[in-house]
């Protein structure tokens, strides 16, 4: 197992110079389910009957949307396919998935100035400061697509956008065939491209599927570095629960 994991790692460090000239995009698909987090709906107490019904309502708003991640050699950008003002003007109906998908963030990761955050569509001015994801590496394989990937495991013990928790290990399937280590959304890292993901929210299980992957296309690969004011993210949701408290008490 040991022996696998230095193998891999030193590949990874091979590769890294020819990793710093990929130029890729990759389009994902998020599908969210919501069994689970249905079951455990109908049996808290501590809901009102209004709410309770409002978020089972909700449920059925869910269907599969998809996410972008750009890549120019040592920068990674991932966001929605669309933003919410495109969303709106093309009729786009509101999705559950997105809303537990992070719909309304971009993420950016720099490996040279180790620049690793998020920026939020409804708090543009700022940027949250995100931590590196402590992974573990198994010997297990499946293939996906053309690629044969490894599954790696991140137990994160955070709130990864306000309001909402991971409540279990997030589970990732990476491709060293790919020498890139950028994935979806903040858990990157890893000795190749991420080929799949799934992560348990308190509010649904979601899974992140590559359906599509452009290396070097001839389209130029253009990253706009978000910008804004760094904040740690437990300054952001402390800030942002200020801000839910102060809409509250004006609507009483």
């Amino acid at each position: 197992m040991k022996q696998l994991i230095i193998i891999l790692v030193l590949l990874f460090s091979f590769n890294f110079s020819y990793a710093q000239l990929i130029k890729a995009k990759i389009v994902y698909q998020a599908t969210l389910s919501n069994q689970d987090y249905y079951n455990r709906l109908v049996k808290d107490s501590t809901l009102t009957q209004v709410a309770r019904d409002t978020e089972i309502n909700a449920i059925s708003s869910s269907s599969p949307m998809n996410f972008h991640l750009f890549i120019s050699g040592t920068e990674g950008l991932y966001q929605a396919e669309f933003d919410l003002p495109t969303k709106k003007s093309l009729g786009y109906k509101p999705n559950r998935t997105g809303r537990i998908a992070g719909h309304d963030n971009i993420y950016y990761t720099n490996l040279e100035t180790k620049e690793k955050f998020y920026q939020s569509f409804w708090t543009k001015e700022i940027l949250v400061d995100l931590n590196s994801v402590n992974w573990k590496l198994t010997q297990e394989t499946k293939k996906i697509g053309n690629y044969t990937c490894y599954k790696a495991i991140a137990d994160v013990d955070s709130q990864s956008i306000p309001q909402m928790k991971l409540i279990g290990p997030v589970i990732v399937w990476y491709t060293p065939e790919i020498p890139t280590p950028f994935g979806i959304q903040n858990f990157n890292g890893l000795p190749g491209l991420t080929l799949e993901l799934i992560a348990e929210y308190d509010k649904g299980k979601i899974l992140y599927t590559a359906t599509k992957i452009e290396l070097n296309p001839e389209e130029e690969i253009k990253i706009k570095k978000p910008k804004g004011k760094n904040v740690s993210e437990q300054e952001y949701i402390a800030l942002i629960e200020r801000l839910n408290n102060a809409r509250k008490g004006q609507r009483q």
